[in-house]
């Protein structure tokens, strides 16, 4: 059984973004290597979830990925933040 989540979370944290943009063009689908630039993307996130109380601090986060996905048709434009504590992922 997983331990419920307190916040805010606490010590070494791993941070995945996906961040999905439409096009309209089937053929730009797929990773986007235009703009904005990954690190644009990653900044308000952090900031975000450090002032919603998720973590104490962004310098808690020790290993981050930013995809950058073009979508078309059905699939859905948005954002998805997923986090991992470190420790959680050695076990």
């Amino acid at each position: 059984m997983t331990a419920p989540v307190t916040y805010p979370l606490d010590g070494p944290l791993r941070i995945r973004i996906t961040a999905r943009f439409f096009v309209r063009d089937s053929k730009k689908a797929g990773p986007k290597a235009t703009r904005p630039d990954f690190d644009n993307i990653a900044k308000p996130i952090l900031d975000g979830l450090t002032a919603a109380g998720v973590w104490r601090d962004d310098g808690q986060v020790a290993s981050a990925t930013v995809d950058k996905i073009n979508v078309t048709g059905d699939d859905s434009p948005g954002v998805l933040v997923e986090i991992w504590r470190i420790p959680d992922l050695l076990k």
